[in-house]
């Protein structure tokens, strides 16, 4: 509890400092503002190759998950005083594809939520596209065709990987359609961070390998435990990518307090 606060405080004085803080001397110097203008709620909103919009008091959009310290009547006006505490932040429907940092003040000090995962629904339209291709890989290791199992696992493994990726403010993998570019994004991530799992990455770089052979080569041939394997560690790929999708597009973000 004493590191989220701490993350929580610092979280707070750069979103003020970078963001908030400059927004408001802009707006002071061009009258939009009184001089003695106090803040008591600010937003960031982050989309991918675009600057980040900031937004002050009655302009912040989100939805808040509270606990409030009196009972609270459906259409009731709700005040500050009101609110004990708040446990989450969420974005609006309309704006559940960007990031975002939302700072509230309350009487009991600020609260702050965010998220920085971006593109959660056309994610979502790619990973659908993989699960197709999972199935039709699911069917084939079962009837032991292995060069039409290679060929749907080769394209459930990179869908996989390409819904990942995209919930990352990366603009090249939104703007490919080209297999080497993906293949390089897995490569690139498996080795400087946890976003693809090694496993993954060699099961993705196998698929990859066997995939002109599977479909040209006659002397094609494959074991079947080795194909196993591969299709669990996509199994594993999509189940992660799912939790990814479940937390980030139906969940809202938890919130943390500096009093």
């Amino acid at each position: 509890m004493k590191n989220d606060a701490l993350i929580a405080k610092r979280l707070i004085e750069q979103t003020l400092t970078n963001w908030v803080n400059p927004e408001i001397e802009k707006r002071k110097s061009e009258d939009k503002l009184p001089s003695d203008f106090r803040i008591k709620a600010a937003q960031v909103i982050f989309s991918v190759g675009g600057p980040p919009l900031v937004r002050i008091n009655s302009e912040v959009k989100v939805i808040i998950e509270a606990k409030f310290n009196r009972p609270i009547e459906k259409g009731e006006a709700v005040l500050n005083k009101d609110i004990e505490d708040i446990r989450s932040f969420r974005l609006i429907d309309e704006e559940k594809d960007f990031g975002h940092i939302t700072i509230v003040k309350l009487t009991k000090g600020w609260f702050v939520g965010f998220s920085f995962i971006y593109d959660v629904s056309k994610s979502k339209e790619i990973y659908d596209i993989a699960i197709e291709f999972m199935k039709s890989a699911h069917a084939e290791l079962e009837a032991k065709r292995y060069r039409p199992f290679v060929e749907s696992a080769f394209v459930a493994a990179e869908n996989l990987a390409k819904a990942r990726i995209y919930l990352l403010p990366d603009q090249e993998i939104r703007k490919t359609k080209t297999h080497g570019l993906v293949h390089g994004k897995v490569n690139r991530y498996a080795r400087t961070s946890s976003i693809i799992k090694t496993d993954q990455k060699d099961v993705f770089n196998e698929l990859k390998k066997l995939r002109e052979r599977a479909r040209y080569d006659p002397r094609f041939s494959m074991e079947h435990k080795t194909a196993e394997e591969m299709f669990e560690a996509l199994r594993e790929l999509s189940k992660e990518v799912f939790r990814y999708l479940v937390r980030f597009g139906e969940l809202s973000d938890k919130a943390s307090s500096v009093s």
